[in-house]
C-alpha cells in the first residue's frame, strides 16, 4: 500500500489490509487485519483500513495480491477394482491438478483416469487386450 500524509501534516500514515474470505459453501465471518502469510479460502474481499487520528493520509495505490500454492499429493500401491476405483484428494485443489498414474505390475498393463476434478479422478487398469481388469497404481496430482 503506498501512501503517505497529505500537504501540511506531520507523523506517519498506517494504512492497513483487511481482509475477509470463505470457502464454497461457508459465508464470511468479518474483516480481520493481514500482512503476508496463508489462508485456505476460494474467495477472498480486500479493504484498505486507514486511520485518520494519525492524520490525513493520501493514498497513491492499493493492489492486493493473492496467489495460488502448488501442491503434489500422490499415492503409491492403490488397489484399483476392474471397472475403476474412484481416488479422492485429501484436500481440494483450486483447480483440476495434472494427474500421472502408473501401473504397477510385471504384466502389460496400462493404467490411465477419467473424471479428473478439484476434488479427486477415477483410475483404471486396463490389459493389452483392452479389458478394464483393475490392478495396482501409483498416482500423483500436481496444482494448486
Amino acid at each position: 500500500i503506498a501512501s503517505a500524509l497529505g500537504p501540511g501534516e506531520t507523523g506517519t500514515a498506517d494504512p492497513g489490509l483487511e481482509i475477509d474470505y470463505r470457502l464454497d459453501a461457508g459465508s464470511y465471518d468479518g474483516f480481520e487485519p493481514w500482512t503476508i502469510g496463508n489462508v485456505e479460502a476460494r474467495y477472498i474481499k480486500h479493504r484498505l483500513n486507514l486511520d485518520t487520528a494519525k492524520g490525513v493520509a493520501k493514498v497513491t495505490g492499493f493492489k492486493p495480491t493473492v496467489d495460488l500454492e502448488e501442491r503434489s499429493e500422490g499415492a503409491k500401491g492403490v488397489t484399483v477394482a476392474a471397472g475403476g476405483t474412484a481416488v479422492s484428494f485429501a484436500a481440494r485443489f483450486h483447480v483440476a491438478p495434472r494427474v500421472t498414474v502408473v501401473a504397477d505390475s510385471a504384466s502389460a498393463l496400462i493404467a490411465t483416469k477419467t473424471g479428473v476434478g478439484q476434488s479427486g479422478f477415477t483410475a483404471h487398469v486396463f490389459d493389452s487386450g483392452g479389458a478394464d481388469v483393475g490392478g495396482t497404481v501409483d498416482w500423483n496430482a500436481f496444482g494448486a
